[in-house]
């Protein structure tokens, strides 16, 4: 999905594919080095459910899964992200709060499913600057008109 500001409308265009276009797709996410895949205590019957991060630049990105209520925040550095959960559990992974400084807008792809016998790595988070003009403009109430008739 692209995205483009207009005069302080954001447009949104949905590219579709025709029949004989070959779909475009992006490599799945790899799992996380064993070094940090437990770097948080887990069970050992929890599989990790998490994936990539890209364009990451802000600070104070926060994701839930707003199924089990658990939470991660994710920093500028990383790459990738994880969630440790029971199989048979059905996630969503959304993101809670954005990052700032600068401020992003990201966006969450295959983010919700249903944890079976092994890990999902698939989830792809994909974070895009704002403008700061444009976030002034809609931050900002607009200037009162004077009549100047």
């Amino acid at each position: 999905m692209a995205r483009w500001w207009c005069g302080g409308v954001l447009i949104m265009a949905l590219g579709l594919a025709q029949a004989d276009d070959a779909p475009l797709s992006e490599p799945p996410c790899e799992p996380l080095p064993e070094h940090h895949a437990h770097t948080q205590q887990q069970d050992a019957a929890t599989h990790a459910v998490g994936g990539c991060i890209s364009g990451l630049s802000g600070t104070g990105l926060l994701l839930i899964d707003d199924q089990s209520g658990q939470t991660v925040q994710v920093e500028p550095d990383q790459s990738h992200f994880q969630f440790h959960l029971d199989p048979g559990d059905h996630y969503r992974i959304e993101v809670l709060s954005p990052p700032n400084q600068p401020l992003q807008e990201c966006d969450v792809s295959n983010g919700s499913g249903m944890v079976d016998q092994r890990s999902t790595h698939d989830i792809r988070i994909t974070c895009n600057l704002i403008d700061e003009i444009f976030r002034a403009q809609f931050d900002d109430p607009p200037a009162p008109m004077i009549n100047q008739f």
